[in-house]
């Protein structure tokens, strides 16, 4: 039998475990998936993968917040995730731990749909303006993701040094915390929500004013649990499309399978 688990803090919300019984079930896998949750300091992240290594897990998916300290500490990544800065996927190769990044791939489908679905009748991000709140592991794969397709990248994030920091790493252009991307009035396209605000208690990265001044453009959530965070009822009620954080999830599910089965 094969052995695969998530670590995460918290992790109780998360739908992999689901998503994974499903699947090796439907292709007749004989895997185990496991949720496991570690302190939130990464003290016990190194031993963890040391365990690993000696044959525990076969792959592990990294959630909140473990996908930057795991990059430092897996024996290779993936250049890809290499210039994220961040994985959310590890693969056992013999003694060899491997590190990936399929986040992106989840944030391309979010934007797929994206298109797809809004009113304005967007068929490109090319030089479309777009906040992203946040500067860890779901925020540097949006940037990653975003720069790929061309757009201006607006970043806001609590901590200046790490907002810069990210913003000059991708390209972006950091304007400070939230509150001080509400006192402007520049309209955005897309509002990208890469933090975890929302995900523990009903609140939002962003005041509730920010939505009426601010056009009616597209609100992407990268939380799918809750559905429907503070965040994106606020922008529904405020008239924009809203693009729920299954998307991102689905999407960046379906790649990290695909790298665990061929690890088989």
């Amino acid at each position: 039998m094969r052995h695969f688990g998530i670590i995460a803090n918290p992790v109780g919300h998360s739908l992999s475990p689901q998503f994974y019984a499903e699947a090796f079930k439907a292709d007749s896998i004989d895997a185990s998936f496991e949720p496991i949750e570690l302190d939130a300091s990464g003290l016990d992240l190194g031993v963890f993968l040391n365990a690993m290594r000696d044959g525990a897990y076969d792959g592990l998916a990294i959630s909140h917040p473990f996908k930057e300290m795991c990059m430092k500490l897996v024996d290779e990544v993936d250049p890809v995730a290499q210039e994220i800065g961040a994985i959310n996927t590890v693969v056992r190769e013999g003694k060899k731990l491997i590190g990936y990044n399929t986040d992106w791939c989840g944030v391309e489908r979010a934007m797929r749909a994206a298109l797809e679905q809004n009113r304005k009748k967007m068929t490109t991000l090319k030089w479309k303006k777009i906040m992203l709140l946040g500067a860890g592991g779901v925020a540097r794969a949006a940037a990653y993701a975003f720069r790929k397709a061309g757009a201006h990248v607006f970043l806001v994030n609590r901590t200046a040094e790490k907002g810069q920091e990210v913003a000059e790493k991708f390209g972006a252009e950091f304007v400070g915390d939230a509150a001080q991307a509400s006192d402007g009035l520049e309209p955005y396209d897309i509002i990208f929500q890469a933090t975890s605000a929302g995900m523990s208690s009903d609140i939002s990265p962003l005041p509730i004013s920010f939505w009426e001044d601010h056009g009616n453009g597209i609100a992407i959530e990268s939380i799918y649990h809750p559905r429907m965070t503070r965040f994106l009822r606020e922008a529904e009620r405020a008239g924009w499309d809203i693009i729920t954080g299954n998307h991102l999830f689905e999407g960046q599910w379906e790649e990290q399978y695909r790298l665990f089965k061929a690890a088989f």
